[in-house]
């Protein structure tokens, strides 16, 4: 009995796997795939730098406005005007240089510009303050305190006839931040009463000098800034 010949299969070589090549199309779309999200990132840092440079200038818009003291120039006096917690209470915040100054205020023969003849005064240091004015009227009298922090530095007190209470015309300055001259006065607060007319309840703006508050900080004679 003859032997059967080997089979083929089992003498030749399995065949090699077919690469399969991915179609262009698949490779095309990849790239497109990074190249909208290249375009996304770049958009994005772009349109970020653009807000913030808008920002940036509405931030420096805005700085004046927001009532906080800054002290471009260190040789000059700095002030702003805080913002009222209640009516009749003035504050500001302020910056002297190197000198000698004090804080003074008037009751009478006040006018629309210039000083008026002190009633009391104390001495400022230089640098940071925080001053603050309140008034209280009442049926009988009128009082004045004027502060920093726990230290009353003025404490006024008049009749009904020093502020009848009718009106008034002005009040606190630099709502804004500013920075002055040091050898000049800095009138913070400028109050001026109305007089009054045969009308009741109603009176004149007074002519002249009046009754009425005017706190402003000046430098001492003699007193020269330091370098």
């Amino acid at each position: 009995m003859s032997e059967s010949p080997p089979l083929a299969a089992e003498s030749a070589e399995a065949p090699l796997a077919v690469k399969r090549r991915s179609p262009r199309w698949q490779l095309g779309l990849q790239r497109l795939i990074l190249l909208i999200a290249a375009i996304a990132v770049w958009m994005t840092v772009y349109l970020n730098h653009q807000r913030s440079a808008f920002l940036d200038t509405r931030i420096k818009l805005m700085v004046p406005l927001a009532n906080e003291l800054i002290v471009n120039d260190p040789s000059k006096i700095a002030v702003v005007q805080l913002e009222h917690l209640w009516m009749d209470d003035d504050r500001w915040d302020l910056y002297l240089p190197g000198g000698s100054y004090r804080l003074c205020i008037a009751t009478r023969k006040v006018a629309d510009d210039g000083l008026a003849p002190v009633v009391k005064s104390v001495p400022l240091r230089p640098g940071n303050h925080r001053i603050s004015l309140m008034q209280e009227r009442g049926p009988q009298s009128s009082h004045v305190t004027v502060s920093e922090g726990k230290t009353t530095h003025f404490d006024v007190r008049d009749t009904v006839e020093w502020d009848p209470l009718i009106n008034s015309v002005g009040g606190g300055r630099f709502s804004l931040n500013e920075q002055l001259p040091p050898d000049k006065p800095v009138v913070l607060y400028r109050r001026r009463f109305m007089q009054v007319n045969s009308t009741p309840g109603s009176g004149n703006t007074p002519n002249g000098t009046s009754a009425g508050i005017l706190l402003w900080i000046e430098r001492t004679s003699g007193s020269t800034p330091k370098p």
